[in-house]
């Protein structure tokens, strides 16, 4: 799963892959429904960790994502 920052999402409280409290950016992911936004510390983007999307959570993430970035379809 490949990332790329973004700035339109809001930063979670700790890292989605470890955990961990600090360095955190967002990142955009792509699931199978669509691009999703996930909050990773700076090791983790360095490792290569991304926390997997469970399917079923995935087209959740994908909605969220597009009203942070305000395309939210209708």
């Amino acid at each position: 799963m490949s990332a790329v920052a973004t700035r339109d999402c809001p930063v979670a409280s700790e890292c989605a892959s470890c955990g961990r409290r600090r360095s955190l950016e967002v990142r955009e992911v792509e699931t199978e429904a669509g691009t999703a936004c996930v909050t990773v510390c700076a090791f983790c983007v360095e490792q290569g960790e991304l926390p997997p999307i469970s399917p079923f959570v995935a087209p959740m993430c994908v909605e969220a994502h597009q009203a942070h970035a305000g395309l939210v379809v209708r």
